[in-house]
């Protein structure tokens, strides 16, 4: 829900910071999700990060909150 609030509604409708459209609600993907795809097609979890944009600064930051923006790196098993 919190995903939706901040790229749907803040960046895309509020802001007007990305295109409308730029999102789609139902292609999100949770994190855990992601990491039981990942980890059943052979790739182990090295780590996951959660990662914020500041729209005042226009600088991107780590956070440990996954709710919004996150990356994985993953290896592939030997």
């Amino acid at each position: 829900m919190m995903a939706y609030l901040v790229t749907i509604l803040g960046a895309e409708i509020l802001t007007k910071i990305v295109p409308s459209g730029t999102h789609e609600w139902d292609k999100y993907i949770s994190p855990d999700d992601l990491c039981h795809i990942l980890k059943s097609n052979g790739l182990r979890i090295l780590n996951v990060q959660g990662f914020m944009y500041n729209v005042f600064s226009n600088t991107m930051s780590e956070t440990n909150d996954l709710s919004v923006n996150y990356i994985v790196a993953c290896q592939k098993e030997k």
